[in-house]
Protein backbone atom coordinates (compact mmCIF):
# COMPACT_ATOMS: atom_id res chain seq x y z
CA UNK A 1 0.00 0.00 0.00
CA UNK A 2 1.41 3.56 -1.09
CA UNK A 3 0.76 6.38 1.45
CA UNK A 4 -1.65 8.64 -0.39
CA UNK A 5 -0.18 12.49 0.44
CA UNK A 6 -0.25 15.37 -1.93
CA UNK A 7 3.25 15.34 -4.04
CA UNK A 8 3.93 12.12 -3.26
CA UNK A 9 6.02 10.76 -6.49
CA UNK A 10 6.21 14.28 -8.22
CA UNK A 11 8.02 14.12 -11.24
CA UNK A 12 8.12 10.27 -11.98
CA UNK A 13 8.61 9.70 -15.68
CA UNK A 14 8.35 6.23 -16.99
CA UNK A 15 8.85 6.94 -20.74
CA UNK A 16 10.16 4.64 -23.90
CA UNK A 17 10.54 1.59 -22.03
CA UNK A 18 10.59 -2.21 -24.02
CA UNK A 19 7.88 -4.42 -21.84
CA UNK A 20 7.47 -6.37 -25.00
CA UNK A 21 9.36 -9.73 -24.57
CA UNK A 22 7.67 -13.35 -25.52
CA UNK A 23 8.00 -16.39 -24.03
CA UNK A 24 9.16 -16.85 -20.56
CA UNK A 25 9.93 -13.71 -20.26
CA UNK A 26 6.84 -12.36 -21.35
CA UNK A 27 5.03 -9.93 -18.44
CA UNK A 28 1.76 -11.85 -16.85
CA UNK A 29 0.08 -9.58 -14.75
CA UNK A 30 1.15 -5.52 -15.35
CA UNK A 31 2.80 -4.11 -17.39
CA UNK A 32 3.50 -0.26 -15.21
CA UNK A 33 1.42 0.15 -12.13
CA UNK A 34 0.77 3.81 -10.26
CA UNK A 35 -0.60 3.90 -6.60
CA UNK A 36 -0.58 6.63 -4.57
CA UNK A 37 1.65 8.98 -7.08
CA UNK A 38 0.81 12.65 -7.71
CA UNK A 39 2.46 14.45 -10.84
CA UNK A 40 3.30 10.81 -12.92
CA UNK A 41 3.78 11.25 -16.75
CA UNK A 42 4.22 7.54 -18.42
CA UNK A 43 4.89 7.97 -22.36
CA UNK A 44 6.04 6.16 -25.47
CA UNK A 45 6.41 2.64 -23.84
CA UNK A 46 5.94 -0.70 -25.19
CA UNK A 47 3.93 -3.48 -23.90
CA UNK A 48 3.20 -6.41 -25.22
CA UNK A 49 2.89 -10.30 -25.76
CA UNK A 50 1.59 -10.31 -22.21
CA UNK A 51 0.60 -13.89 -21.88
CA UNK A 52 -1.75 -14.83 -18.38
CA UNK A 53 -2.97 -18.66 -18.27
CA UNK A 54 -2.16 -19.51 -15.06
CA UNK A 55 -3.95 -16.61 -12.81
CA UNK A 56 -7.46 -15.76 -12.65
CA UNK A 57 -6.86 -12.18 -12.47
CA UNK A 58 -7.23 -8.97 -14.74
CA UNK A 59 -3.81 -8.51 -15.85
CA UNK A 60 -3.27 -4.90 -17.07
CA UNK A 61 -1.30 -2.60 -19.67
CA UNK A 62 -0.72 0.26 -17.32
CA UNK A 63 -3.13 0.54 -14.26
CA UNK A 64 -3.08 3.91 -12.20
CA UNK A 65 -4.21 2.55 -8.79
CA UNK A 66 -5.32 3.78 -5.50
CA UNK A 67 -4.40 7.44 -4.67
CA UNK A 68 -2.87 8.70 -8.27
CA UNK A 69 -3.44 12.05 -9.74
CA UNK A 70 -2.18 14.73 -11.71
CA UNK A 71 -0.89 11.94 -14.16
CA UNK A 72 -0.38 11.67 -17.68
CA UNK A 73 -0.32 8.49 -19.83
CA UNK A 74 0.56 9.66 -23.18
CA UNK A 75 1.35 7.28 -26.44
CA UNK A 76 2.14 4.38 -25.30
CA UNK A 77 1.38 1.54 -27.12
CA UNK A 78 -0.15 -1.61 -25.70
CA UNK A 79 -0.15 -4.57 -28.22
CA UNK A 80 -1.06 -8.39 -27.77
CA UNK A 81 -2.78 -9.62 -24.93
CA UNK A 82 -4.30 -13.08 -24.74
CA UNK A 83 -5.50 -15.44 -22.00
CA UNK A 84 -7.60 -18.24 -21.12
CA UNK A 85 -8.12 -17.81 -16.97
CA UNK A 86 -8.58 -13.70 -17.26
CA UNK A 87 -9.51 -10.63 -18.95
CA UNK A 88 -7.01 -8.27 -19.96
CA UNK A 89 -7.45 -4.61 -19.81
CA UNK A 90 -5.06 -2.42 -21.85
CA UNK A 91 -5.17 1.53 -19.31
CA UNK A 92 -7.16 0.78 -16.26
CA UNK A 93 -7.89 4.04 -14.08
CA UNK A 94 -9.31 3.09 -10.35
CA UNK A 95 -7.39 6.23 -8.49
CA UNK A 96 -10.76 6.54 -6.07
CA UNK A 97 -9.78 10.38 -6.30
CA UNK A 98 -12.84 12.64 -7.98
CA UNK A 99 -11.18 14.53 -9.45
CA UNK A 100 -8.21 12.70 -10.15
CA UNK A 101 -6.61 15.08 -12.94
CA UNK A 102 -5.05 12.35 -15.28
CA UNK A 103 -5.01 12.35 -18.81
CA UNK A 104 -4.86 9.58 -21.12
CA UNK A 105 -3.80 10.19 -24.83
CA UNK A 106 -2.68 9.35 -28.14
CA UNK A 107 -2.32 5.48 -26.98
CA UNK A 108 -2.90 2.48 -29.49
CA UNK A 109 -4.26 -0.01 -27.45
CA UNK A 110 -4.54 -3.52 -29.90
CA UNK A 111 -5.16 -6.71 -29.75
CA UNK A 112 -6.23 -7.97 -26.43
CA UNK A 113 -8.55 -11.74 -26.59
CA UNK A 114 -9.54 -13.82 -23.59
CA UNK A 115 -12.11 -17.02 -24.02
CA UNK A 116 -12.32 -16.14 -20.09
CA UNK A 117 -16.01 -15.30 -18.54
CA UNK A 118 -15.02 -11.35 -17.83
CA UNK A 119 -14.88 -8.54 -20.39
CA UNK A 120 -11.80 -7.62 -22.01
CA UNK A 121 -11.10 -3.80 -21.84
CA UNK A 122 -9.42 -1.36 -23.84
CA UNK A 123 -9.52 1.35 -21.63
CA UNK A 124 -11.34 1.02 -18.39
CA UNK A 125 -12.50 3.86 -15.59
CA UNK A 126 -13.95 2.82 -12.26
CA UNK A 127 -14.00 2.59 -8.67
CA UNK A 128 -15.18 6.30 -7.76
CA UNK A 129 -12.80 7.88 -10.28
CA UNK A 130 -13.38 11.46 -11.97
CA UNK A 131 -11.76 14.24 -13.90
CA UNK A 132 -10.26 12.05 -16.23
CA UNK A 133 -9.58 13.30 -19.92
CA UNK A 134 -9.48 10.10 -22.70
CA UNK A 135 -8.43 11.78 -25.85
CA UNK A 136 -6.96 10.97 -29.60
CA UNK A 137 -6.70 7.15 -28.79
CA UNK A 138 -6.75 4.05 -30.98
CA UNK A 139 -8.42 0.95 -29.21
CA UNK A 140 -9.19 -2.08 -31.59
CA UNK A 141 -9.53 -5.93 -32.00
CA UNK A 142 -10.59 -6.82 -28.65
CA UNK A 143 -12.16 -10.17 -28.42
CA UNK A 144 -13.92 -12.50 -26.01
CA UNK A 145 -14.36 -15.78 -27.47
CA UNK A 146 -16.06 -17.38 -24.71
CA UNK A 147 -20.06 -18.10 -24.96
CA UNK A 148 -21.33 -17.62 -22.09
CA UNK A 149 -19.03 -14.36 -20.40
CA UNK A 150 -19.52 -10.83 -20.73
CA UNK A 151 -17.84 -9.63 -24.00
CA UNK A 152 -15.53 -6.95 -24.84
CA UNK A 153 -15.76 -2.69 -23.88
CA UNK A 154 -13.35 -0.35 -26.03
CA UNK A 155 -13.49 2.45 -23.49
CA UNK A 156 -15.90 1.76 -20.38
CA UNK A 157 -16.28 4.46 -17.92
CA UNK A 158 -17.89 2.73 -14.62
CA UNK A 159 -17.57 5.20 -11.46
CA UNK A 160 -20.58 5.14 -9.60
CA UNK A 161 -20.07 8.58 -9.81
CA UNK A 162 -23.19 11.11 -10.47
CA UNK A 163 -21.19 13.73 -11.85
CA UNK A 164 -17.62 12.33 -12.70
CA UNK A 165 -16.14 14.88 -15.44
CA UNK A 166 -14.72 12.62 -17.81
CA UNK A 167 -14.24 13.85 -20.90
CA UNK A 168 -14.24 11.00 -23.95
CA UNK A 169 -13.21 12.82 -26.94
CA UNK A 170 -11.62 12.32 -30.51
CA UNK A 171 -10.77 8.65 -30.18
CA UNK A 172 -11.34 5.91 -32.24
CA UNK A 173 -12.66 2.22 -31.31
CA UNK A 174 -13.05 -0.63 -33.92
CA UNK A 175 -13.57 -4.40 -34.30
CA UNK A 176 -14.59 -5.00 -30.56
CA UNK A 177 -16.19 -8.77 -31.02
CA UNK A 178 -18.05 -11.31 -28.41
CA UNK A 179 -19.68 -14.64 -29.30
CA UNK A 180 -21.42 -13.79 -25.64
CA UNK A 181 -23.36 -11.36 -24.06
Amino acid sequence: WADVLAGNGNGILITQNDLNSSGSSSIRLVGIYVQGADGVTISNNNIGNMNNTVDASNYTGIWLATGTVNTSVINNIINGMASTTAAGRGIAVSSGNNPANILIEGNTINNITTSYSSAPFGIYIFSTTGGVNISKNKVSTLLNSNTGGYGARGINISTGLANSNINVINNTVADVKCTGD
